[in-house]
């Protein structure tokens, strides 16, 4: 299982952001979005549900959840 901090990477990644864009239309920092692909902070469950309606994410990609 990939951390948090991971799987917001790859999400931002496949989107085709830099931290900076991803940042923004979140409405935090480009030091947040980095912050929180290292795992240095996390977000806060207002900024997971910001992700999952702005983006389309589904929560189980952001947390990784395995069905299996």
């Amino acid at each position: 299982m990939k951390t948090l901090g991971e799987n917001l990477r790859q999400i931002r990644l496949e989107l085709g952001l830099t931290q900076r864009e991803f940042a923004l239309k979140l409405g935090y920092t480009e030091r947040n979005v980095g912050n929180w692909e290292h795992n240095r902070s996390i977000p806060t469950m207002t900024t997971i549900k910001k992700i999952h309606e702005i983006f389309g994410v589904a929560y189980d990609d952001i947390y990784d959840y395995d069905s299996e």
